[in-house]
């Protein structure tokens, strides 16, 4: 995608099909309007690739993974980051989004709940 400085690694519709999100290995996450093809985002805190990103089925949020172990949750309204919660994985397994299933992390508090807001 044009924008990008890195390879795309995963992609997902909004829930209106009105968005794309990207996720990438230039460490960012990006929003398209899907009319226009114009970066309506370009989201950043991920210090490694980013391999998946999801929509929450609000349209208002969204949830990405990435080899840096981190789940971030984004209020696209803002562009800002709403929450982060570190993956519990083996060292070298990719974090991973689900579509159709809840999406949970777990934080120093417990499980994260990424569909529960």
């Amino acid at each position: 995608m044009a924008g990008h400085t890195g390879r795309v690694h995963g992609v997902a519709f909004s829930p209106d099909g009105r968005r794309l999100v990207s996720a990438s290995s230039d460490r960012t996450v990006r929003v398209w309007d899907v009319d226009t093809g114009t970066c309506e985002a370009v989201l950043k805190g991920h210090t490694d690739e980013v391999f998946a990103a999801a929509f929450h089925p609000d349209g208002k949020r969204l949830a990405s993974a990435g080899r840096d172990r981190a789940v971030w949750l984004w209020d696209l309204a803002t562009g800002q980051a709403e929450g982060l919660a570190r993956a519990v994985q083996p060292e070298g397994r990719r974090p991973s989004c689900s579509h159709g299933a809840p999406a949970t992390a777990q934080t120093g508090k417990g499980l994260l709940d990424l569909a529960a807001r």
